[in-house]
């Protein structure tokens, strides 16, 4: 990576998880497990529609127990992802500025952020800890040979 690179398709790590909307919380629960990622993409023809993690998962229980009585793993598991799914996620598309990506990043509390076309079609997902080294890498050019996220150790899956 140099210090020229401007913009979160180039940082952007298109190797992205995604389940169709379709899917059941208990096979995304699964997925999740495996690729060991925190933040699913959801998608319907294509087109990102969602995105699915822990969060979204506690969410949708808290509110469904907010209607009367909790409801039970079997009942949440059988739910389609799109029951629980964080509808209309921020993104971004390929051309967006690494540094109001990060500005937006912070301000929303986001550490991953969707890269999408102009159709909606996912690209992939452009993690925080990357648009910090990107930034890092523009204020010391000679430090290109740092690592990047996961050379380094950390799993930017994971922050």
């Amino acid at each position: 990576m140099n210090a020229e690179m401007r913009c979160v398709g180039d940082v952007m790590d298109p190797e992205v998880l995604v389940l169709d909307f379709h899917e059941t919380v208990c096979e995304a629960r699964l997925a999740v497990k495996v690729a060991r990622e925190r933040l699913v993409a959801v998608t319907r023809e294509g087109r990102l529609v969602g995105v699915f993690s822990d969060d979204s998962l506690a969410e949708s229980i808290a509110w469904r127990a907010t209607l009367g009585s909790p409801p039970r793993p079997a009942e949440m598991d059988a739910l389609s992802v799109d029951m629980v799914m964080t509808r209309k996620p921020i993104m971004v598309g390929p051309d967006f500025p690494i540094a109001e990506a990060d500005r937006l990043m912070r301000s929303r509390r986001l550490r991953v952020l969707p890269v999408v076309d102009a159709r909606g079609s996912l690209l992939g997902f452009v993690h925080r800890c990357e648009l910090a080294r990107t930034a890092a890498l523009r204020e010391h050019p000679s430090s290109n040979a740092r690592p990047g996220c996961h050379e380094a150790g950390f799993d930017a899956r994971w922050g």
